[in-house]
């Protein structure tokens, strides 16, 4: 007999073909209503046949929990949808707002690194020292104009002499001091004389600034480690140097 799926053919008594079916198809074999399929094939069929059902079932299921989920979402009040986004945006112009009032609040401020701590038991006379300090550092940038309202020394002060010393915050007249300090600070390392090559100033920072100066730096020495070159960081993101 020939399978009507392999087109192969087979012995009738290893296919166990009775004599009656074998005789049948023997006589109706031109027609084309009529096949037959030998045990490979129909058992190939079968699995075929419990797949798709399978997957026909998996799709009503699959259409059964879409329409359930529509039927909620068709049940949910648009004005608690409305309600929902006016807080989220809401909630995001608050915390822009707050981010602006604290950048701000930090835009005439600048953070010294490295500047040696006083000794002196009195405050007072720790913050002459650290004005004294901050003055010589402000001629040797030769940035006489620039004029410090406030100085500030961050952090507890340390109980080892041997201690890193906190950093010092200070507070400037305008802007445009800050801009010009910053400026003439990538000179500092070049003083080797006074220890001064040892002292980094930069921006104060929001936490949020903060935040987002570690993942810019992060990503540059993954970036780096890649072998990329020339990287700089701009506003946080991590571009490569145009010469």
């Amino acid at each position: 007999m020939k399978c009507d799926h392999c087109q192969l053919r087979h012995h009738a008594s290893c296919e166990k073909i009775s004599d009656e079916v074998y005789t049948f198809f023997s006589q109706h074999e031109d027609e084309e209503s009529l096949h037959w399929f030998c045990k490979k094939c129909s058992i190939l069929f079968r699995r075929i046949g419990s797949t798709v059902q399978k997957m026909e079932e998996a799709r009503r299921r699959r259409e059964e929990k879409v329409d359930s989920i529509a039927d909620r979402l068709d049940k949910t009040s648009m004005a608690a949808v409305q309600d929902k986004l006016n807080t989220v945006l809401s909630d995001k112009i608050r915390e822009d707002k707050e981010e602006e009032e604290e950048q701000s609040r930090h835009r005439m401020n600048i953070i010294i690194h490295g500047l040696e701590e006083s000794n002196a038991e009195d405050a007072g006379d720790r913050l002459n020292d650290n004005t004294l300090q901050v003055d010589s550092l402000i001629k040797e940038l030769k940035c006489d104009e620039v004029e410090v309202d406030k100085l500030i020394r961050l952090g507890k002060k340390p109980d080892s002499t041997d201690s890193k010393p906190q950093p010092l915050k200070l507070v400037l007249q305008n802007e445009s001091q800050k801009v010009k300090l910053l400026k003439e600070a990538k000179n500092v390392k070049e003083i080797k004389e006074g220890g001064w090559n040892k002292v980094f100033l930069h921006q104060d920072l929001t936490p949020k600034q903060r935040e987002l100066s570690k993942i810019a730096v992060a990503e540059l020495k993954v970036r780096a480690a890649q072998g990329e070159r020339n990287l700089i960081i701009v506003n946080n993101k991590v571009i490569t140097k145009r010469y």
